[in-house]
């Protein structure tokens, strides 16, 4: 996977190291590209249900843009938001241009679902924790 970042984090942790175990891990495809960059208007005029402080999205195959608030890396949110390139790159979920309407598993949603019970997400949240304890063993036999 190729990994255009533009951010840093505010934690001991190496963006582009997490990033490139996570692909690896999730055995995400090598043809996939990911630019990770601030873009916080955009955060904002989404927020209107839930507060977001990333987001994952699909501009073309294979090509995938991870907007993230300044001062809000966190090795939680790159993990929660690689389950969801992962979830793309299975061709689970799909979300339109205009991020109002989701197709998950092949049956079109839209953001009258509460967050928290978006099956997407709780599939994320479930695999966020776990995925940076194997990050955090891969690092310290390997570094």
């Amino acid at each position: 996977m190729k990994i255009n970042n533009h951010v840093k984090s505010s934690k001991k942790f190496e963006v582009e190291d997490l990033l490139n175990f996570l692909a690896q891990d999730l055995n995400i495809s090598e043809k996939a590209e990911l630019t990770v960059t601030y873009n916080e208007k955009l955060l904002d005029r989404l927020s209107s249900d839930v507060e977001y402080s990333a987001l994952l999205h699909n501009t073309l195959p294979n090509k995938y843009v991870l907007y993230v608030r300044e001062g809000n890396v966190s090795q939680f949110v790159l993990c929660h938001e690689m389950v969801h390139l992962k979830q793309y790159e299975d061709g689970r979920l799909k979300m339109s241009s205009d991020f109002k309407t989701i197709i998950w598993e092949g049956e079109k949603m839209d953001n009258s679902i509460p967050y928290n019970l978006r099956e997407w997400e709780k599939e994320a949240f479930s695999q966020e924790n776990k995925l940076w304890k194997k990050y955090k063993k891969w690092r310290k036999l390997n570094k």
